[in-house]
């Protein structure tokens, strides 16, 4: 079963208290590579969300986006009371000092820096961990399930340019034999002419030589034998329920190999199209299986 590196996935809790939304999206990339956008105050949690992560997902480049929101009284930070009951006597102080009126106000003191403490919200992180970290599991799932839609479809074309791949293969298998006959036949009756025209002899002998060095040569049959096997391999790998895009990228870069040597070794005409044909499907299932996670 194959999955897609590209998705994307949200999810949405909301509560009395709290509200969260997660959006996870993802690219292709040949490792794993995570980030996070979050509020400050959820920084801490980010080492765990990457565990639920990295659990999920083994390649692709992901990003994950958290907007959390406390809601109610808990958007409120607390309020620092030692803090603004130390302007307060400082500003009493300087006032009695210079000669001004105390007129302080309340609200004005309340926008002083430090009045609220902000930073309080991160203790109140035990409250809603299990509430954030939820959601990011939810956009996760809600993410595999586009993969594995993508990677279905991806999948159905990987299988079928190795059907592309096979029948190609097939024919030329079929048509290896024949290539040495060929050519002993037509090596032959060149010689024969040219004989003719000239008036002399060549022994059986050098005719076999020279058909067995060509035979030698352009001897395909190892070649096309391990494609056979990559192509199993290959079956093998699209039928496993591990991440396999990696072992299909190498098997793809390895058929190319044997088809360049194929299409090298042998000069027949019909073997030469088939090459061309096989390497245009390699080269189709090398680009879709940098998709694949």
């Amino acid at each position: 079963m194959i999955l897609s590196m590209t998705g994307y996935g949200t999810a949405e809790i909301e509560d009395a208290d709290l509200s969260v939304s997660t959006e996870v999206r993802a690219v292709n990339n040949r490792y794993l590579k995570t980030s996070f956008r979050m509020p400050e105050f959820l920084a801490s949690l980010e080492p765990e969300m990457d565990r639920v992560v990295r659990d999920c997902v083994t390649r692709g480049a992901l990003t994950v986006t958290v907007r959390a929101k406390r809601l109610g009284a808990a958007a409120r930070p607390p309020m620092a009371v030692d803090v603004l009951e130390s302007y307060v006597t400082e500003l009493r102080a300087v006032a009695s000092r210079l000669g001004l009126k105390d007129d302080l106000d309340l609200s004005r003191l309340l926008e002083l820096p430090g009045v609220f403490d902000e930073d309080g919200l991160q203790g109140h992180l035990d409250d809603i961990r299990d509430r954030v970290v939820g959601s990011v599991r939810s956009a996760l799932a809600d993410f595999a399930k586009m993969r594995a839609q993508e990677g279905k479809t991806l999948e159905e074309d990987l299988r079928k340019h190795a059907a592309i791949i096979r029948e190609h293969l097939d024919h030329i298998d079929t048509l290896a034999p024949t290539v040495v006959a060929e050519y002993r036949d037509r090596l032959k009756a060149r010689v024969e002419l040219l004989l003719k025209e000239s008036g002399t002899q060549i022994g059986e002998e050098n005719l076999l030589t020279e058909v067995s060095l060509f035979a030698e040569r352009s001897d395909i049959s190892e070649e096309v034998s391990r494609m056979k096997s990559h192509l199993g391999q290959f079956d093998e790998f699209l039928d496993s329920r591990e991440p396999t895009g990696r072992k299909l990228e190498f098997l793809a870069q390895e058929m190319l190999r044997e088809s360049n040597t194929i299409g090298s070794k042998s000069g027949h005409p019909e073997i030469s199209r088939r090459v061309v044909e096989i390497k245009a499907a390699i080269d189709r299932i090398k680009e879709q299986v940098q998709n694949a996670e």
